[in-house]
């Protein structure tokens, strides 16, 4: 890491001790967890039931498509139950959560820059954010599974694969629409409706079968096509399946992720003072 120093002779370029870069960043984490654990927490201060809307909302959700499928449309089949929606439901709602909230960081969070503090914690208050708030979720997922009568044992350690992989998944996507939501505001009001129509394109309502063949190819490519049937056969039939393309769309990810972190890492000054 290189910085430039004013000096009365000129600009002089030095560089920054790794120790010290170390240590800037250790400092930047600290900030951010413990103001990600302040948001978290105001989050749902003042709600009565507190933390329990992070239960509530995905299976207010899940028990709203079930009922609709259920006895409006009449639909039957093992693809119709409660546990599949919910299940759907808690992944899809980090998901969709981290897409919505990363397009808009860089244009909420001006107030860093008046507290002089450094615009790598913003990016970092969000990610902790959204991994405290998954973690809460997908430890509900779990509970509720053991208290409907699923037996987990080792699928414990499938389904936490799964959410590795969705998670690296989302962060890859949120790392390019943090830089192209700091450069064009329109971003997070397109990312909102796109999400939406993304939920209903994925197999959390529906079993896969469903889908035309003449398209199947097409939807093949959808990423939750692989992650929410995984999800759905681990929790409810206690199948490990699609192993394998979870782990294509892990490397993936990955891969896509690391010029996105580098290109916001370089922009992330100029993108800010932009707002």
């Amino acid at each position: 890491m290189r910085h430039t120093v004013i000096t009365p002779s000129g600009q002089k370029t030095t560089g920054v001790p790794l120790r010290a870069e170390l240590n800037d960043v250790f400092h930047d984490v600290r900030v951010a967890w413990y103001l990600a654990l302040k948001s978290v927490g105001r989050e749902f201060f003042g709600f009565s039931l507190g933390r329990i809307w992070f239960l509530l909302e995905p299976a207010l959700q899940a028990l709203t498509y079930w009922v609709l499928l259920r006895y409006i449309f009449e639909a039957t089949g093992a693809g119709v139950s409660f546990a599949t929606f919910f299940a759907a439901a808690t992944f899809w709602r980090s998901h969709a959560s981290m897409l919505v909230n990363s397009a808009r960081i860089v244009t909420d969070s001006s107030h860093f820059a008046a507290s002089n503090i450094s615009l790598r914690v913003p990016f970092l208050v969000f990610l902790l954010e959204e991994m405290i708030a998954f973690g809460f979720r997908l430890a509900i997922l779990l509970l509720f599974l053991v208290i409907a009568g699923y037996s987990l044992h080792w699928k414990i350690a499938y389904i936490l694969y799964i959410a590795v992989v969705q998670f690296a998944f989302t962060m890859s996507l949120s790392v390019w629409l943090s830089v192209f939501g700091g450069l064009y505001k329109d971003v997070s009001r397109i990312v909102g409706h796109a999400v939406w129509l993304w939920w209903y394109c994925s197999p959390g309502l529906y079993v896969i079968s469903r889908v035309p063949k003449d398209v199947r190819w097409l939807y093949d490519l959808n990423p939750f096509a692989k992650i929410f049937p995984a999800l759905i056969d681990i929790s409810t039939k206690n199948v490990a399946t699609h192993g394998a393309a979870l782990f294509y769309i892990l490397v993936l990810s990955i891969v896509f992720m690391v010029p996105g972190a580098w290109l916001a890492s370089g922009m992330r000054q100029r993108i800010y003072f932009k707002v």
